[in-house]
């Protein structure tokens, strides 16, 4: 016994037109007038990727992505210590241990510390570079 399929083939045409056209899933939904999981469920039966919208810019605009880090290249961190009139920033050498796309890893004397571009932004945290790693 053959199963049904459970659109009709011009509604199969009309989603698979709109997913050439570049539509996400929720502007397909929107379109054909059902759940956007229905339409992922329809392109993943058919083996089709999700076409994504272009990141937002807003989203990137100041961290490590600012700087040319690499594992390697020694750096001093200034970490902010003590509250209201007793604030100050102690100063550490240290080592970039990883990069990652928000947050660096810094080995210093005795400890890993991270520093996300959210410390950097606030001024929690400053950065300031000695030497590339050579090579």
């Amino acid at each position: 016994m053959e199963r049904k399929p459970k659109i009709a083939p011009e509604e199969d045409a009309r989603r698979y037109n709109l997913w050439q056209q570049g539509y996400t899933d929720s502007q397909i939904a929107k379109l054909v007038g059902c759940p956007p999981g229905s339409i992922k469920s329809w392109r993943e039966a058919r083996g089709l990727p999700p076409n994504r919208m272009p990141a937002n810019n807003r989203n990137f605009r100041r961290g490590t992505g600012d700087w040319e880090f690499a594992p390697g290249d020694r750096i001093k961190v200034g970490i902010k210590h003590g509250m209201g009139i007793n604030k100050h920033m102690d100063w550490c050498t240290g080592v970039i241990y990883a990069v990652y796309r928000r947050f660096i890893v810094v080995q210093l004397p005795r400890y890993k510390v991270t520093v996300s571009q959210w410390e950097l932004k606030d001024g929690t945290v400053k950065i300031e570079m000695l030497a590339r790693k050579a090579g």
